[in-house]
């Protein structure tokens, strides 16, 4: 009987599970200045890979789902979970929420500028963020009357 190679032989595929599980737990994060894996070994050998795998969240990482990012692989960065709410609370929501105000800024401006022009008819909405003019300031160059050094009140000229 012909020596059979061991390279031929039969072995069970590894599943997308446990190969996720594999290289999440050898992640690299700082720990003091150092570049540590994530789970030392002796710890993650007690645990599945349901348990590594729910140590993870998946951050859409440069792009955020608010600006169309896709749940696709070149858009998720694995993080841990409390490293990921951390980014959440800090990053991605005050950037939302900026981009929202200076949307909704441009948009008032670009209707008061097209309003003005006679492009659009201006909002109800509008109006009221256009300001009338204030009446001037008694005594200020703008104002009909002037008051004198020596306390005489008279019509500008």
């Amino acid at each position: 009987m012909p020596r059979q190679d061991p390279r031929d032989s039969a072995r069970a595929r590894i599943s997308l599970k446990t190969k996720l599980a594999a290289t999440l737990r050898t992640m690299l994060v700082e720990e003091d200045g150092k570049l540590v894996p994530f789970l030392d070994y002796e710890t993650a050998k007690q645990m599945t890979e349901d348990q590594v795998l729910s140590l993870f969240h998946f951050d859409h990482d440069p792009k955020p789902k608010a600006f169309g990012g896709t749940d696709e692989h070149h858009n998720l960065v694995p993080r841990p979970i409390r490293e990921h709410r951390i980014k959440t609370a800090k990053v991605d929501v005050p950037r939302i929420a900026k981009a929202a105000r200076i949307s909704a800024d441009q948009e008032e401006f670009r209707c008061r500028m097209l309003a003005k022009s006679g492009q659009q008819e201006s909002n109800e909405g509008m109006r009221a963020a256009i300001k009338k003019p204030s009446r001037h300031m008694p005594g200020s160059r703008g104002s009909p009357w002037r008051k004198r050094m020596d306390g005489r009140v008279e019509r500008r000229r």
